[in-house]
């Protein structure tokens, strides 16, 4: 016999007699058999039953701790730091392990237990854990970064409360405290000074920021200035039409409207006999309603129709009822008319959050509060399928990236959600403190002589370059569309002002264009030629497209690059230094996604 063992770990959500199972195991054998004196071995696909196995869960017992969290097992509590070379306000890391038997992957922190008016702590960091995740035994270790407020002299004991099921009963265990020596900094402390975000920026960021609620944006309205332009678009419409109605001397034909309203009149002259009534109320509607548009008011007519006007014998001449009559008119009128909106308007109906949309927020909150940062990512893939994700999604998904030490996907992440939303705060300074800690290359700052002639930033001087070509536009076909002296006028005034600003914006933002290898994202000219460097580790772009050619610059995750060929599996970039190599394309993803384009 052969015994072969499985291990997975199981976590009830809630007491009383559960069951696992049942379930199958799909296994497959390898057999022998005897052909001619030879042994041929093949391979045989076998399913074997898997019993349900009944658990009695119990509830856990009141007398809780205070500091209790969840945890539930057997657990040992070990700290550590690195004091040496300690200044004053300078930041802490502490590491603190926890080995043991038991629920390790939803631990939560231990908890400082330093008052908070002396201690300013972050929020900890649990490192990717270690060995085999299906073993209820092993180590979790967290990263706490904490900052004394006042002078200290130790850093205080942490606590972790946990319920051992073996003893029945509840434990805390405490870490030593750890004494260090503070050197006296060269810069003043100022312990009471009130410092803004726009001027501490990611200075004193010792970790990124937490999650966002994605439905807070939800009744946001969208951006103007992404749709500002429609409106001088639809101004020079009409005086295209004032135009081609003023120098066209041939008549258009009758409209799609118009047509359907001869037809209406067609069969309004239709005789008080109810057969030819029907007959012309029928091919109306099979001319002029699409199928996909007929209801059952319509469906109705069109099976009256079939069955009184077609019949093989000969039926009597009978006349319709008046009111009858005008009921079916008003029909058709109203029904023709909604056909003809749905066919010619294509309204866009805004996507607003379903509640299964919200649930799967909800949900995905709650596994990052519990630490299982992946099953986050999946929730929040699952709310949005084809990767259109909101920007706070984007932040969201960043912040999980970051967590599970992948720092390539959180850059990504960042990035795209600036990209939709150059405003979203949080992913500008979480988006800072990665590059800051990862070191990755900053871009290139404007020449020194547009900076005299520069006092806004370069998305205005884009739009005003747009805007003063419209008016142009729109004053040269206000000359042709208006015989009127005081418009003319007009506009061989603002003709003259609007080129010449024109010219002035355009020439600035033109030469903010050249001057730099990348703007800012939300601000490029060609988005979809963005890629972020995804890889784990910082890699080396080379001078060919080959493993063995010599290395340019050192690529930390998280840079954006242009993309500017693609040779095989390597693909030719410009980075943020203005230096150029080849980098593997499978360690790249573009800043747009899929559905964005």
């Amino acid at each position: 016999y052969s015994v072969l063992t499985f291990k997975s770990t199981a976590s009830a959500l809630r007491e009383g007699t559960l069951a696992l199972g049942p379930g199958k195991a799909n296994l497959s054998f390898r057999t022998s058999s005897n052909s001619r004196g030879f042994a041929r071995w093949s391979s045989l696909p076998a399913e074997i039953p898997v019993a349900a196995q009944k658990i009695n869960i119990r509830p856990l017992p009141s007398g809780a701790p205070a500091s209790f969290n969840g945890a539930v097992g057997q657990f040992t509590l070990q700290s550590s730091a690195d004091v040496e070379n300690l200044e004053e306000g300078d930041p802490i890391a502490v590491q603190l392990a926890i080995q043991g038997t038991g629920n390790l992957d939803s631990l939560k922190a231990p908890i400082l237990t330093g008052s908070a008016n002396d201690w300013k702590s972050y929020a900890a960091s649990k490192l990717e854990r270690q060995g085999e995740r299906r073993d209820i035994t092993g180590q979790v270790v967290f990263s706490q970064i904490i900052r004394p407020v006042t002078p200290q002299k130790e850093i205080p004991s942490f606590q972790l409360s946990y319920f051992d099921p073996l003893l029945e009963k509840y434990n805390t265990l405490s870490t030593p405290p750890i004494p260090f020596n503070l050197i006296p900094s060269k810069n003043p402390v100022l312990t009471n000074a009130v410092v803004s975000v726009a001027e501490n920026s990611t200075r004193d960021m010792q970790g990124i920021l937490g999650l966002v609620d994605p439905l807070r944006t939800q009744s946001k309205p969208q951006s103007f200035l992404r749709f500002w332009q429609a409106i001088p678009a639809v101004l020079a419409v009409i005086l295209l039409a004032l135009i081609a109605k003023k120098n066209l001397r041939r008549s258009p034909g009758p409209s799609k409207s118009d047509k359907i309203q001869r037809a209406l009149s067609q069969v309004e002259k239709a005789n008080s006999d109810k057969r030819d009534f029907l007959r012309a109320a029928g091919n109306f509607i099979e001319k002029w309603v699409p199928e996909d548009h007929r209801d059952d008011e319509l469906q109705e007519i069109l099976k009256r129709r079939d069955t009184e006007c077609f019949r093989p014998e000969e039926a009597s001449s009978e006349s319709l009822p008046t009111n009858e009559r005008t009921a079916l008119l008003s029909t058709l009128r109203s029904k023709a008319l909604a056909a003809l909106t749905l066919l010619t308007f294509f309204l866009v109906i805004p996507n607003l959050q379903g509640e299964e949309t919200t649930k799967l927020y909800t949900e995905a909150k709650q596994a990052w509060e519990e630490n299982r940062y992946q099953s986050a990512i999946d929730l929040y893939q699952q709310a949005h399928p084809n990767e259109g994700f909101p920007p706070d999604v984007d932040y969201n998904l960043g912040n999980c990236y970051f967590q599970i030490n992948e720092p390539g996907e959180a850059a990504l992440h960042y990035h795209r959600a600036l990209y939709k939303d150059p405003s979203h705060r949080e992913a500008k300074l979480n988006l800072e403190f990665l590059e800051k800690k990862h070191g990755t290359i900053s871009t290139v700052a404007p020449d020194h002589y547009l900076q005299n002639f520069v006092w806004l930033p370069i998305s205005v001087y884009r739009q005003l370059t747009f805007a003063g070509l419209w008016i142009i536009l729109l004053a040269l076909l206000a000359l042709f569309a208006f015989r009127s002296l005081s418009i003319r006028v007009l506009a061989w005034i603002i003709l003259p002002f609007s080129l010449l600003g024109t010219l002035y914006a355009g020439s600035i933002y033109y030469g903010l264009d050249q001057s730099k290898s990348l703007q800012p994202l939300s601000l490029l000219e060609r988005p979809e030629q963005v890629v972020i460097v995804t890889a784990k580790e910082s890699l080396s772009a080379r001078t060919e497209p080959l493993e063995s050619a010599s290395t340019v610059i050192s690529v930390p995750p998280g840079v954006t690059c242009h993309q500017l060929a693609q040779r095989g599996p390597w693909t030719y970039l410009e980075f943020p230094d203005l230096s150029r190599g080849w980098l593997p394309t499978t360690n790249l993803t573009p800043l747009r996604a899929r559905s964005d384009r």
